[in-house]
């Protein structure tokens, strides 16, 4: 693959929940979103543009089903890598005290 493509990355006001720079609660708030989020529920302002992201999901991209197990997958691996840099956080300040 391409070496600069980190694939699906979930940028917040409060950091990136994937490398684990977003705050706690952003990352979890995002993450409870997404694991009700049906992409075949959305809507675009233009109906034309609304019709032609729907083909080329069913078309290109396996379909809604596989769209949605995507991105839950993709957002559980960022909260892996944000629990991970958590704890690690919480284990370099307890050793201090």
């Amino acid at each position: 693959g391409d070496p600069d493509h980190h694939g699906l990355v979930f940028c917040t006001r409060s950091g990136v929940v994937n490398q684990g720079s977003a705050s706690v609660e952003v990352s979890l708030g995002l993450a409870s979103r997404l694991a009700t989020l049906r992409l075949q529920d959305a809507t675009a302002s233009v109906p034309e543009d609304e019709d032609k992201i729907k083909d080329f999901v069913v078309n290109n991209m396996g379909g809604f089903d596989k769209m949605n197990a995507a991105i839950r997958s993709r957002i559980s691996d960022a909260l892996m890598e944000s629990e991970q840099v958590v704890l690690t956080s919480f284990q370099s300040i307890k050793c201090s005290l």
